[in-house]
């Protein structure tokens, strides 16, 4: 298992998603793209620490583990 980050630039959010959620599905989001307009996917990483470490260097207003994957 494996975890990474959303990071939504236009929303100040980094959100920690395990590669199997469905929020996430291994960094592609659901629109199977790694980048979007709001936002891109960093990672992955092998602990959810690393995720976090890398999510509080983006020094967005939020930074959450995702509600449904990694709370």
């Amino acid at each position: 298992m494996s975890y990474w980050v959303f990071d939504s630039w236009s929303l100040g959010k980094a959100i920690i998603h395990k590669s199997e959620c469905a929020f996430c599905e291994e960094g592609t989001h659901r629109q199977g793209t790694r980048d979007s307009n709001n936002g891109n996917w960093r990672g992955p990483f092998s602990e959810r620490d690393e995720a976090f470490v890398l999510a509080k260097s983006l020094t967005r207003k939020i930074i959450r583990g995702c509600g449904t994957c990694a709370p």
